[in-house]
């Protein structure tokens, strides 16, 4: 399924999907993507939406540094074949 998502999504070649895909990617690399969602949550979800986001919260301040610390040095990351991601500014072929 990954794969296939990955293939669909490098297939699409616009300027939207150019500028959106890598800052989305940035954001949630960083987590500024999880922590956004978790204050939207808690703005809007009232007492149930504080919750979840505490626990969201909680829970990767507990998942991250156990799995860069132990999980990113006991396996190999196996990334997306490069053949399946477009290179970046140049059009792909028909």
């Amino acid at each position: 399924m990954i794969r296939s998502l990955t293939r669909r999504i490098a297939g699409r070649d616009s300027a939207f999907t150019r500028r959106l895909l890598p800052a989305m990617e940035s954001a949630a690399e960083r987590t500024k993507l999880w922590l956004g969602l978790a204050v939207a949550m808690a703005a809007t979800g009232g007492y149930r939406g504080r919750k979840a986001a505490a626990t969201g919260l909680a829970s990767m301040g507990v998942s991250e540094p156990a799995c860069n610390a132990v999980g990113k040095q006991l396996y190999e990351r196996r990334r997306p074949k490069e053949q399946l991601i477009p290179p970046r500014g140049r059009a792909r072929a028909a």
